[in-house]
């Protein structure tokens, strides 16, 4: 848990990285930022660059906070993968996607026995969340799915060593 300290400094830098970002927006970017003040109103375009500027802050905030854990996360899914599990295969990965380290997740799937493609949403999303992952143990099957809906562009596999 952060100090009070560190919370004020946090949303003195914050607060300033916004006025820089709408200044520079409404002074220099393209003119689209003036026209949008002045048809929209200029609350509304200092709302949305303050949203802006708070996402890109929680991703970054995120993505330091990774790199600042060591431990090796490791997800061990069983059983089929489809419509009936989706949630619960859900719920699992984004428990174990808030504890991975930057190094990566890995996902087990050597008692997985049939993947549907509802079944592999969860996967990609996972996979998606900027956070390396490695599949390990599919299937000659469970790889052709996987491959079929496209998640071997957003993973690595491994079958020479025991996960983690």
């Amino acid at each position: 848990m952060r100090s009070r300290t560190e919370k004020a400094a946090f949303a003195a830098a914050f607060g300033a990285v916004t006025l820089a970002t709408t200044w520079i927006g409404v002074h220099y970017a393209e003119s689209r930022w003036f026209q949008y003040a002045v048809v929209i109103g200029i609350p509304f375009v200092l709302r949305q660059a303050v949203l802006e500027t708070r996402i890109a802050g929680q991703q970054l905030w995120r993505r330091f906070s990774l790199a600042a854990r060591r431990r090796p996360v490791v997800v061990k899914l069983r059983g089929d993968l489809d419509a009936r599990t989706a949630d619960r295969t859900g719920r699992q990965l984004d428990s174990a996607l808030r504890a991975a380290t930057a190094s990566g997740l890995t996902i087990d799937v050597t008692s997985v026995t049939t993947v549907s493609r509802t079944g592999t949403a969860p996967l990609i999303a996972t996979a998606r969340d900027h956070v390396p992952v490695t599949v390990y143990g599919a299937s000659p099957a469970v790889r052709r799915t996987l491959h079929d809906n496209g998640l071997n562009h957003l993973v690595s596999y491994t079958d020479h060593t025991a996960p983690p």
